[in-house]
């Protein structure tokens, strides 16, 4: 298994960020970024290529992914 712990993940993260939310959906987690995300802000989608495949495609239906 390559995947590193997310409780692991968030430990690191949670020394300067305010808000961290753990899913285990990659759709689940997309829809969380959208509720909280101000109109100028930036979501970044990092990981496998699968996983920002499945991003594109929620975001962008019909879209070739390239």
């Amino acid at each position: 298994q390559r995947a590193l712990d997310p409780e692991k993940i968030r430990a690191c993260l949670s020394g300067g960020t305010r808000n961290v939310v753990l899913t285990r959906q990659s759709g689940e987690a997309l829809n969380k970024a959208l509720e909280a995300a101000l109109p100028n802000d930036l979501i970044l989608i990092t990981g496998s290529l699968f996983l920002v495949g499945e991003a594109k495609a929620a975001l962008c239906p019909g879209s070739i992914v390239s």
